[in-house]
Formats: C-alpha cells, structure tokens, sequence
C-alpha cells in the first residue's frame, strides 16, 4: 500500500498521472512475480 499524504480527497483527478503510473507499476510487479511462480497473497 502506497499512501500520499500530500493529495487531496481530489486526487482522483488533480494527481490522475501519477496514481495511474503507480497503478501500471504495481499491476507490473504482480505479472512479474506471478510469472517467476510467486504466490502474490492468499486468501
């Protein structure tokens, strides 16, 4: 979990680019382990 202390409740909107590209990484990291047979969590 990444928390950003610094936006707004409008961060939705105003800091879009950035909570996308953090998005896209950490959908990347989980293909990424998922791939070298890492359990990601369990539920």
């Amino acid at each position: 979990m990444k928390i950003y202390p610094d936006f707004s409740h409008r961060m939705l909107t105003v800091n879009a680019a950035t909570l996308n590209a953090d998005m896209f990484e950490f959908i990347r990291s989980c293909k990424r382990q998922y791939a070298a047979g890492e359990v990601i969590a369990r539920l």
